[in-house]
């Protein structure tokens, strides 16, 4: 089976911001206000070749480093000193270099990513909502409504992080090793762990590898920002999905008494003109499934069950659609008769 980098960097990328996407191959047409079709399976954006009309965009500097590592991956830098060299691989010709990062892969399907981000620019949103006839026509120009209605997978790329420099890297055999040489300031630079422009000397790898650096070329500064995360809104019929990460049918709340919990707790949830019941005993759990995808204003209302009086939390969400990437949110019950109760969500990590 073919391996998708994006998805599997995506994931990664989700472990520490919800509802990004990420671009590992560095595709350029990925900007903010780009309209087109995500393949959810791939990860793959395909533009329509049209950005969406009246683009603005808004950005916020980034002054960090980027750094994405899955497991069974370990780094290490060598200081080669002043008179350092390297062999450059493509010609086998003796580099000048003053240090060596390496990064050894354990595991086939090990990655990692390291950029000097500089940026993200966001779409102005209302532009979704007043472009919507445009999208709908659009949509179904390239077999992506059915019935004027837009499908999941169409939509618009609504906001970008850009990096000056960096590389993905990806093993395709176990206990691969990759390394990049340069003067100490460069390389540093191009890692994000400096302040100016980076480039490296020389880069390898002792064997394959899916790989992507930026700048492309060794002793070359990047004549550009690359994209390499971005968020995406699609719609379902005219409801507006604003982080959209795959398909979704409906939203689902599943509350979940943790072990060694005690409390038997009584669970409602509104939303607009609905309201629905659950009874959560102890150590055991509910879901609240098949909320529309266009509902609004959810309210959940926790009684954990006292003798004489009980203990209530209460969790609201105006716009899950905004809010629930994934389209699943969990509740952690806990608290142990008599004492204190909590309720955690688990997504967020706000307790209540």
């Amino acid at each position: 089976m073919t391996v998708t980098w994006d998805v599997v960097f995506a994931q990664l990328i989700r472990r520490e911001r919800q509802g990004y996407w990420g671009n590992w191959s560095l595709n350029p047409a990925i900007t903010p206000g780009a309209v087109g079709v995500l393949d959810p399976g791939t990860g793959a954006f395909t533009p329509v070749g049209m950005a969406i009309p009246g683009l603005t965009t808004t950005s916020r500097p980034i002054s960090q480093r980027w750094s994405v590592m899955s497991e069974h991956v370990s780094r290490k830098e060598i200081d080669l000193g002043a008179d350092g060299t390297v062999i450059d691989p493509d010609t086998g010709t003796k580099v000048n270099a003053e240090i060596t990062v390496s990064w050894s892969l354990e595991q086939s399907g090990s990655m990692f990513s390291e950029f000097a981000v500089t940026s993200e620019e966001f779409l102005d949103l209302s532009l979704l909502r007043s472009q919507l006839e445009w999208l709908e026509a659009t949509a179904e120009t390239h077999n992506m409504s059915t019935g004027h209605r837009i499908s999941q997978g169409f939509g618009v790329v609504t906001s970008v992080i850009w990096a000056k420099s960096g590389l993905n890297i990806a093993a395709q055999s176990e206990n691969t090793t990759f390394s990049l040489s340069g003067s100490v300031g460069a390389v540093h630079d191009l890692l994000g762990q400096g302040k100016g422009q980076g480039s490296f000397a020389t880069a390898s790898a002792d064997k394959s590898v899916s790989q992507h650096l930026w700048p492309e070329t060794p002793e070359s500064l990047a004549p550009c920002p690359a994209p390499i995360a971005y968020t995406f809104a699609s719609f379902d019929g005219r409801t507006v999905m604003e982080r959209w990460t795959g398909v979704l049918g409906s939203f689902e709340l599943l509350l979940n008494s943790v072990p060694g919990c005690t409390y038997v707790v009584n669970a409602s949830l509104t939303y607009d003109t609905v309201t629905r019941t659950a009874l959560i005993p102890a150590g055991l759990s509910a879901t609240f499934g098949a909320i529309p995808l266009d509902a609004t204003n959810l309210v959940l209302d926790l009684a954990f069950k006292g003798v004489f009086s009980d203990e209530h939390h209460r969790f609201e969400w105006n716009t899950p659609l905004g809010q629930w990437a994934g389209g699943v949110r969990q509740i952690d019950l806990s608290g142990v008769w008599p004492g204190s109760t909590s309720a955690l969500d688990v997504q967020s990590g706000n307790p209540h």
